[in-house]
């Protein structure tokens, strides 16, 4: 788990619009690969370590999605089949933009963790980590199974439980 005594740890979530409106007002100033390397954060949900170890190769796309390998998970998490996200969806066209001008068996974003941490911060005044965060809370919102955020994270149910944070209970009271 990332250090959050500098700003906090964030538990509520952000929406995809919003997320979305961000990045889109910054992308001029971010630029492709900035703005792949946010989006494949904020898709995915994998770790910010995860993602500066991607290479050319573990992307493919096919039957209009853009499927991610991410190889061994880190923090003794299980070896996850390779994620997916639709093709058209914001973004993504960015992802691959930035994928398709990577040398064979190169990373596809070259910075470091550090530069990737200011990134995140100076466009959402937030850490890499909360996009894991956001999306883990958001598929157990949108109704997921244990089982299928477990198969998408390579994570234990003990560590899931430090991930999900706080959502609406509003809608479980009105339901009561």
């Amino acid at each position: 788990m990332p250090n959050y005594t500098r700003h906090g740890k964030i538990e509520t979530p952000t929406s995809d619009r919003k997320i979305f409106k961000v990045l889109t007002e910054k992308k001029l100033s971010l630029g492709t690969e900035r703005t792949a390397f946010l989006a494949i954060l904020f898709y995915l949900g994998i770790r910010v370590t995860e993602a500066l170890k991607l290479r050319k190769e573990s992307f493919t796309v096919e039957e209009g999605k853009l499927f991610v390998d991410i190889g061994e998970r880190l923090k003794h998490s299980k070896r996850t089949p390779p994620l997916s996200v639709k093709l058209g969806r914001p973004f993504v066209e960015d992802i691959i933009k930035t994928v398709d001008k990577t040398k064979p068996k190169q990373r596809v974003w070259k910075f470091s963790r550090v530069t990737a941490w200011k990134i995140a911060k100076n466009t959402f005044d937030s850490y890499p980590h909360y996009f894991r965060l956001n999306r883990i809370t958001d598929l157990f919102h949108k109704g997921y199974k244990i089982t299928e955020v477990k198969s998408w994270t390579g994570l234990t149910l003990r560590a899931l439980n430090y991930y999900v944070g706080i959502v609406d209970t509003q809608r479980i009271g009105d339901n009561i």
